[in-house]
């Protein structure tokens, strides 16, 4: 038929008809031009001895597909040209085979910078922690959960200010929940507050909240950070004693003085009259 004819004249690719005795008997234009004159030659001297789905030609590849004709031995082939499908391909396995080796190496150096900021976190003296912009606690320290007395579990995922830092005031909650406020709204607070340690002493901290993340105006995250400060206190509150006991000799010193300035006054006086 014509419409076969065609198609087997136009096909870009190369088709061969071999008989039983595997010689060519006909050849498209396709394998005349990559082949020269192929018909009445051998099939393997055309096409090598391997009967295999992939073949290496005239320095190109080709992928080798055969259709036997009825019940007897002879068979069409028809070669496809993938070189340039192959070199893609090959070039795609390199491309993936890069980024699969850069991503494993992005993620062992994630891996190590996460675990040494776990182990600088966990292991600083100061509280330290993360909280959602709406005051859920997200992350904790050892040192704060130690604190307290209390596991991840107890505290992670709930409101800040209704941990067990602050159970013991709540006007310290109350402040806590308007601190938080400000900070969403990408302000620095800093503030003194006191917490109860397990003996229920309580303590002083130097605390502060430091927006992160997105813009200034809109973190995502806020910093928490809680410095004990015992010793200032302590120091605070031993100065202040002292200080009164200056005070104390210069303001006797000051009396003498106004009290002998006084009588000096009052002698003059005496004199005059």
């Amino acid at each position: 038929p014509i419409a076969r004819h065609t198609v087997f004249e136009c096909i870009p690719d190369a088709v061969l008809v071999v008989d039983e005795q595997n010689r060519i008997v006909d050849a498209n234009p396709k394998a005349h031009t990559l082949f020269g004159e192929p018909v009445g030659r051998h099939a393997v001297e055309v096409l090598g001895p391997e009967r295999t789905n992939v073949l290496s030609l005239l320095g190109r590849t080709f992928e080798l597909s055969r259709q036997r004709l009825g019940a007897s031995q002879a068979e069409v082939l028809l070669l496809r040209d993938v070189t340039e499908q192959r070199h893609a391909e090959a070039a795609l396995r390199e491309a993936r085979t890069a980024l699969e080796l850069r991503v494993e190496e992005r993620t062992s150096a994630l891996f190590v910078a996460e675990t040494r900021f776990r182990t600088l976190f966990d292991s600083a003296y100061q509280f330290m922690g993360t909280l959602d912009a709406d005051g859920t606690l997200r992350e904790a320290n050892h040192t704060s959960l130690q604190f307290a007395g209390v596991s991840a579990a107890d505290v992670l995922g709930k409101p800040f200010w209704h941990g067990p830092w602050w159970r013991h005031s709540p006007a310290l909650q109350e402040t806590l929940q308007k601190a938080i406020e400000r900070a969403a709204r990408g302000e620095l607070v800093r503030l003194e507050v006191n917490h109860e340690d397990q003996s229920g002493q309580l303590r002083f901290f130097d605390f502060s909240l430091k927006p992160m993340g997105a813009g200034p105006d809109a973190p995502t995250t806020l910093l928490v950070e809680g410095r004990d400060i015992p010793d200032l206190r302590r120091a605070e509150d031993e100065r202040t004693p002292l200080r009164e006991q200056l005070h104390q000799p210069q303001h006797l010193d000051s009396i003498g003085r106004l009290a002998g300035g006084l009588a000096h006054e009052f002698l003059a006086t005496s004199d005059a009259l």
